[in-house]
């Protein structure tokens, strides 16, 4: 995967979300999003939490938006196949306006 891109029009109050990088085959040198009619770009010191991690598929999810948390875009990375996540890192993108990534693999689930 040297370049990827991934668009949805969103789920209830989310609205539209695109998510687009590129990958050199040493990691992935850019991420672009836009969310909550925001633009996100991830800076240098994020994306070198990246390096050496070439990841195959790509999944967006929502969450957020009760019991005042902020709602939230999730942009998980994986390599591996499908039963076998071998790593995962997901972009995690607020309606504040703030952007992360969690290199720890976690698996999000909302509380209800």
């Amino acid at each position: 995967m040297s370049a990827f891109a991934i668009e949805s029009q969103g789920d209830g109050s989310f609205g539209p979300v695109s998510v687009s990088g590129q990958h050199n085959g040493a990691g992935i040198v850019h991420i672009q999003a836009t969310a909550f009619d925001q633009e996100f770009t991830l800076s240098q010191a994020q994306l070198d939490h990246l390096r050496d991690f070439m990841p195959n598929g790509v999944k967006l999810s929502y969450a957020g938006g009760f019991n005042n948390l902020p709602r939230r875009v999730h942009v998980q990375f994986t390599k591996g196949t499908i039963p076998f996540t071998e790593q995962a890192t997901t972009l995690i993108l607020t309606e504040n306006g703030d952007a992360w990534l969690d290199t720890s693999g976690n698996v999000y689930y909302e509380a209800d």
